[in-house]
């Protein structure tokens, strides 16, 4: 009789769930599965995708009736596979981003007055600044900002706005490299003058493509050794500066072809640009090589440029 009673009583110490409790409670597990560290890192860069949906569907009409070889695609993809590749567990997911939330009010504020290529700057922004922390345990990264950005639609653009400018420093660049050979070349414009004959840079020679996948090549090197954003734009620097130097190159070796100094079949054009593009690759792998190799160059994240071996602790 006394076991019974002392039931009754337990029993009826214990609250009674009802259907409320339990469905609250149910909806805060599905909450914190969602805050998991399995699926924050993919459900935050959809979200953001989601809540910029007008910029996402200008950006693919843009790529669609704009772009003429879609390489923007390429850039997009290599993005997607050096964020997987390279992917650092974390040991806190950051739950506050305070840089990306400061952009998307900037692209809120200005999203009236700007043109789609600086909105898919932006959301470009936006994404390192979400995608880093949660897959590649850091912060910032600029590897992945640069390949993110030219994963814009920006070709046709500078090839109008800056095909001039680089195809009069391309002309300049051979004739100081074809002097160098005895041969008393004048540049003019974007034309080079030499005994009577005028061999010119045409728009294909002006480097927009050489420069593209020059610095694409730069920002997947400085996102696969994990560069930091200062050795990131040293690396980007030189190599920009290496590229239009490559471009002289090409074109002083293609002004011995075009003034009929000396016979060369038809393909000696693209296998030219070819040799001088890897060149430039070559040397920039041996120079990133160098850094990584050098242990000085090691240290914590975000200040000799190389990424530390401690987790994250972003956003605790």
């Amino acid at each position: 009789m006394s076991e019974e009673i002392s039931k009754r009583s337990h029993g009826s110490s214990e609250p009674a769930r009802t259907t409320e409790d339990l469905a609250v409670t149910g909806l805060s597990a599905r909450f914190r599965m969602l805050l998991s560290p399995a699926v924050m890192p993919v459900l935050l860069p959809l979200l953001v995708l989601v809540c910029h949906w007008r910029i996402v569907h200008g950006y693919a009409l843009q790529v669609r009736y704009v772009s003429t070889q879609r390489w923007e695609l390429i850039a997009l993809g290599l993005a997607g596979v050096l964020t997987i590749l390279m992917r650092r567990p974390t040991v806190h997911i950051p739950r506050r981003f305070l840089s990306a939330t400061l952009v998307i009010l900037l692209q809120v504020a200005l999203f009236p007055c700007t043109p789609p290529e600086v909105r898919g700057a932006l959301l470009a922004t936006t994404l390192t600044l979400v995608i880093a922390p949660l897959w590649l345990g850091r912060r910032y990264s600029a590897g992945l900002h640069g390949i993110l950005l030219l994963a814009q639609p920006f070709v046709p653009l500078f090839q109008f706005q800056l095909g001039y400018p680089l195809r009069a420093t391309c002309a300049k660049l051979a004739a100081g490299i074809l002097s160098l050979g005895l041969l008393d070349v004048t540049a003019r414009g974007t034309a080079l003058e030499w005994s009577g004959t005028s061999v010119f840079v045409d728009a294909p020679c002006s480097g927009i493509r050489m420069l593209w996948s020059g610095m694409l090549l730069t920002f997947a090197l400085a996102m696969a050794l994990d560069l930091g954003a200062r050795r990131t734009a040293l690396l980007a620097g030189i190599g920009f500066c290496g590229l239009l130097l490559a471009n002289g190159l090409r074109a002083a070796a293609l002004f011995y072809i075009e003034a009929g100094l000396i016979e060369a079949p038809a393909w000696a054009h693209e296998c030219i640009g070819l040799v001088s593009f890897a060149l430039v690759g070559l040397g920039m792998l041996w120079g990133t090589r160098n850094w990584v190799r050098n242990p000085s160059n090691s240290g914590p994240m975000g200040q000799n440029g190389v990424h530390s071996e401690e987790p994250s602790q972003c956003g605790t």
